[in-house]
């Protein structure tokens, strides 16, 4: 994880990311699950793999639906 946010933190801006996310995020929902992540980190140039995702969408979500509201790390 700290790979990641070190990652975003040289490479692209907050908003940025959160502009890749919210393009990925059709439903606005601000709510992603592990795919829809890793696939916005890959758009940003950051190779992440399934159980990558998997582990930050772990750690962020609370409620134990499989998707994080992606604001949580962007703030």
């Amino acid at each position: 994880m700290k790979d990641i946010a070190r990652f975003i933190s040289e490479k692209s801006s907050v908003e940025a990311v959160r502009n890749v996310l919210s393009a990925i995020d059709e439903k606005i929902t601000k709510l992603l699950d592990a795919e829809d992540f890793r696939w916005g980190l890959i758009d940003l140039g950051y190779n992440l793999n399934k159980n990558e995702a998997e582990q930050v969408v772990a750690c962020f979500d609370k409620s134990g639906s499989g998707v994080f509201n992606y604001e949580d790390i962007l703030s």
